[in-house]
């Protein structure tokens, strides 16, 4: 049998199983806008319903453009990109209770606007939107919304196979090889 093929299944199985046990899930994140001054710290709220473990697939948050990712959690690695770097984070211990809200430290005015997080399932990617309001200390609100809804450049595009992609590949390449390899002496 083709070691992929083995690999696949054995990485995409015990998920579909999962699925068929609870039902399809949604993403939900907050429907109302988050409000935050400059400085502030907030949190993005975003989770699957009913709970479902992410731990071992993909979950994605971006900004603006639906192209511009800026923090992929992919099977335990962690990835971000300017200006985000070092200023976000997810809850890894909610990852197992379908939890994966992000934390954004130290909020400035250019993080207004609207994210997306999505996390990417066997054959399907579900996703929500949130909306980041920011205002400062001697800013209306009004002032402060105008400003939502604008992309910021930063972040790394990602479309087609990028090399986050051959970087899941390898790893699910190599789990299923030591796999194979332990089924084989084990015999």
């Amino acid at each position: 049998m083709n070691p992929i093929l083995v690999v696949g299944l054995l990485v995409l199985l015990p998920v579909h199983i999962a699925m068929d046990e609870i039902g399809e899930p949604a993403v939900n994140c907050s429907s109302q806008p988050i409000k935050a001054e400059v400085g502030d710290d907030v949190i993005l709220q975003c989770h699957l319903e009913p709970p479902f473990n992410v731990t071992s697939l993909i979950v994605e948050w971006s900004r603006g453009s639906l192209k511009t990712v800026f923090y992929v959690y992919r099977h335990g690695w962690i990835e971000q990109e300017e200006p985000f770097t070092n200023r976000t984070s997810l809850f890894l211990d909610e990852l197992s209770r379908g939890n994966f809200s992000l934390k954004l430290s130290n909020v400035n005015q250019s993080d207004a606007g609207r994210y997306r997080c999505s996390v990417r399932l066997p054959g399907q990617v579900k996703m929500d939107y949130i909306n980041l309001t920011v205002v400062s200390a001697n800013v209306t609100e009004d002032q402060g919304n105008k400003k939502e809804g604008l992309d910021e450049p930063g972040g790394k595009k990602i479309s087609g196979i990028g090399i986050h992609d051959i970087t899941g590949i390898a790893i699910a390449v190599g789990v299923g090889f030591f796999v194979c390899v332990g089924v084989l002496v084990w015999r």
